[in-house]
């Protein structure tokens, strides 16, 4: 993420949206396009392009940590945790996607689920 990484925000979003409409199939790019509207404070369309990149990449842990914190630091932690959910039933093995998802049955009461 260059782009992103030099400040210029909203001309990673351009750059990857553009790389998404090019190559709709490729989850890293739906990723980072994601993650660069989150930079920019485009929270539903983040959500939106983690999402499809966890369509295209169901056992791929990132999209899902990236949409679930994007939920989550928007105040909908029930969905967030919804995410953290289908990740896990979609079999994605990753420590931090499973301590994200303890966390998440924690905070929402579920305390002998979240230690399982």
């Amino acid at each position: 993420m260059l782009h992103s990484t030099r400040g210029a925000h909203a001309d990673a979003v351009r750059a990857f949206a553009v790389a998404a409409a090019a190559r709709p199939d490729t989850p890293a790019t739906h990723y980072n396009l994601g993650r660069a509207q989150a930079a920019c404070g485009l929270g539903d369309a983040a959500a939106a392009s983690f999402e499809r990149a966890c369509r295209l990449a169901p056992t791929a842990a990132a999209p899902y940590l990236a949409w679930a914190q994007e939920l989550d630091a928007r105040g909908r932690p029930v969905e967030s945790l919804a995410v953290l959910e289908r990740a896990a039933a979609a079999g994605c093995d990753d420590d931090t996607l499973q301590l994200s998802h303890a966390a998440a049955l924690q905070r929402s009461g579920q305390h002998a689920r979240a230690a399982e």
